[in-house]
């Protein structure tokens, strides 16, 4: 690769990273001179735990007034880890800016979600795809919104709304997250379908500043926390972060949730004959 081609050196970092050759990908990344490499470096050096060079590139791109969802979550996983409270300029706090509502009293869910998800999920037009951390369960691939047409043009005026209502209820704070709310963003969504013993390990939304899910159809609970969402602060599916850095949401049919991209989520388990479906979005910064 010619030392100058920054593109080329961030995709072949990337590709490197999403094959866990972390210091392979570290020497791309720092090869190339895009903005989004920064990141991605960032996250090699702290998969890597190498805590110097992680504080360093953090500070240097804080300083040059960097702010993403992933830069939020590396911090907030490495306040765990390092026990350093660095500010956060994305959410110091995200686990305060969980909103669930509830979409049954606010339309008419069954003709607009369900119905739509059905004609949607039975489009032979809409593609799947593999999830390598779905278990049990299928993904459609690419952006629903983009794929689906008018199905879709309530739904998406329906988070519209629901996304402004919750800017306004939070329009007083000092977190980043607010106060660099995008004013130019798009939104990116997927179905997920899931069969009894279906689960989504742990992970964030690199891309995303808010992310979201609406409830299609949530299955008769067999456990007390069956199939609830949880959001955390780490990879708290695998004991990383503790209780006190997560949250379980008891989501049913009709349930509507929003929280910060930076934040780690995953699925519990679930038993029942019926399917567990759900549409994820998430509000992707167009500047």
């Amino acid at each position: 690769v010619k030392p100058d081609y920054a593109e080329a050196h961030y995709n072949l970092g990337i590709i490197l990273l999403m094959l866990d050759r972390l210091e392979e990908a570290a020497e791309q990344l720092t090869l190339s001179e895009f903005d989004k490499s920064k990141a991605y470096l960032l996250k090699c050096f702290y998969r890597l735990d190498q805590e110097s060079n992680f504080y360093d590139q953090l500070d240097h791109m804080v300083n040059q007034g960097e702010n993403n969802a992933l830069i939020g979550s590396l911090i907030s996983q490495s306040n765990i880890r390092y026990g350093i409270n660095k500010y956060n300029p994305f959410c110091n706090e995200p686990l305060k800016y969980v909103l669930e509502t509830d979409l049954l009293e606010q339309c008419d869910f069954k003709t607009i979600f369900i119905k739509g998800a059905a004609r949607i999920l039975g489009d032979q037009k809409v593609e799947h795809r593999s999830q390598g951390l779905l278990t049990n369960g299928v993904q459609t691939a690419g952006d629903v919104f983009a794929q689906s047409g008018p199905v879709t043009d309530v739904i998406q005026k329906i988070i519209h709304s629901e996304l402004e209502k919750y800017r306004v209820r939070f329009k007083d704070s000092a977190e980043g997250l607010i106060t660099s709310w995008p004013t130019d963003y798009s939104l990116n969504g997927w179905f997920v379908s899931m069969k009894s013993g279906g689960e989504l390990n742990a992970h964030m939304h690199e891309r995303g500043w808010i992310s979201g899910s609406i409830y299609i159809n949530v299955p008769p609970k067999s456990n007390k926390d069956s199939g609830n969402l949880v959001v955390g602060l780490d990879d708290v599916k695998n004991g990383l972060g503790g209780d006190d850095n997560r949250r379980s949401i008891d989501v049913v049919t009709g349930s509507f949730c929003l929280f910060p991209s930076s934040l780690h989520h995953y699925t519990i388990p679930f038993e029942s004959k019926e399917d567990r479906i759900v549409l994820a979005f998430d509000v992707v910064p167009r500047n």
